[in-house]
This record gives structure tokens, C-alpha cells and sequence, in this order.
């Protein structure tokens, strides 16, 4: 609370802060072309639920590892006729292998960098996963069972020229005259970043083609 109050009266103070404020990437595969792990480091130990971060009361760095381009693929539909009924969303983690061991090399790696000098001088314990994690089976146990979404969804209205694309390349609804989407749901495949730079530049692009059409 006295974070909250000291941002709200002075704009300053750790919620002034970005989320994460080293950020990087690694590729898991040398066959992959694009990075398929990000890495998210904070000067705050917090744990991610599905209530939101969760601060621990000791100092600690976070360190997060998120996944890039995923090979699995969810579904989202409608319950029912009634259109303010909320849709069904089925994320579908880990549904291809591929996805679970890029985020095994990847989170092995963020386990060595905090083993590694000048950081591992700092490091009293790792709190999460905790040396009870070692093999395989118990890297898999626990990133399925820790793993969150983290608010970048796509895809679900995917642009192109397939028979199960929804918008065409002018980002009108095929099939529907004068209805248009502009967002993430539009994109083909996730790129190797997070979502929001992406969709300003869809958003650009729409008004163009918007005025260009009337």
C-alpha cells in the first residue's frame, strides 16, 4: 500500500519502475532461426499466480523465463448463442514437446547464469525451483505446473490467403463487408517479442489502409 500512495503522490518509488529492467533472449536450438526463450530480470522477489505477482519479504532478484514462438496452439469459441456470454478459451501449454524443452534449456540456462561469478557472489539461495530440481522429469513436473500465460495472445483471426484465414491483407473480415480487425489476433505466428509494439504498427497500418479505401 505505502508503494501504491508513495507512486500515486510523487511518481516515484519501486512501482515507478518498469516490471522488468533487463531483459534478453536466448535461442535453445541451434537449428531455430529466431530466439525462441526471453529472459526478465527485477530487483524485486515476487512469484507470478494467477492473482497477480506476489511479493516475497526478503531481498531477492526475479529472474523469469518466457517462451517465444510457440509450437502449441489453443482454441477459443463460443459457449452459446447468447453473444454476452463469455468466450471459451483453451490455451492448450504444452500440448507439442517442442515448447517444453526450449523452456528446460532455457530455464537450465537461467539457473547457470545465477550460478556464474560476479552475480553467484551475491546469491544466498534460489528460492524457486530450488535445488530439488535437477533431472529432466523434474524440470518438466515443475514448468507444467508453474507455468502462466502472460497476457499475449494471437492468432486467433489470423491474416492471409489460406481457406481458415479470417482477414485478408487489407485486414478486412472475408466474407463481411466493411468490418475490419487491427490487433494481434491477426497475426500468423507470435514473433519473438512481446506484442505491443507489434500491434501500434498494425494499428498505423490500419488507418492507412482505412482512409485509403474511403
Amino acid at each position: 500500500m505505502s508503494f501504491g500512495l508513495k507512486w500515486l503522490i510523487s511518481g516515484t518509488g519501486p512501482l515507478s519502475n518498469p516490471m522488468a529492467e533487463v531483459v534478453g533472449v536466448l535461442n535453445s536450438d541451434t537449428e531455430e532461426q529466431y530466439s525462441r526463450v526471453q529472459y526478465l530480470y527485477t530487483p524485486a522477489g515476487y512469484k507470478l499466480s494467477e492473482l497477480g505477482p506476489e511479493l516475497h519479504d526478503k531481498p531477492t532478484v526475479t529472474g523469469i523465463t518466457n517462451l517465444h514462438r510457440p509450437y502449441s496452439s489453443g482454441h477459443v469459441y463460443l459457449k452459446s448463442s447468447n453473444p454476452h456470454d463469455p468466450i471459451a478459451i483453451q490455451p492448450n501449454l504444452f500440448s507439442d514437446d517442442r515448447d517444453l524443452y526450449a523452456l528446460t534449456v532455457g530455464a537450465r540456462f537461467q539457473r547457470k547464469i545465477f550460478q556464474t561469478k560476479p552475480i553467484s557472489q551475491y546469491v544466498v539461495e534460489e528460492v524457486a525451483p530450488g535445488e530439488g530440481v535437477q533431472s529432466d522429469d523434474e524440470w518438466h513436473s515443475y514448468i507444467k505446473e508453474y507455468s502462466l500465460g502472460v497476457y499475449h495472445p494471437a492468432g486467433t483471426c489470423k491474416m492471409g490467403t489460406d481457406p481458415l484465414a479470417v482477414v485478408d491483407e487489407h485486414l478486412r473480415v472475408r466474407g463481411i463487408d466493411n468490418l475490419y480487425v487491427a490487433d494481434a489476433s491477426i497475426m500468423p505466428f507470435v514473433v519473438s517479442a512481446n506484442l505491443n509494439a507489434n500491434c501500434l504498427m498494425i494499428g498505423e497500418k490500419a488507418f492507412d489502409l482505412i482512409s485509403n479505401n474511403s
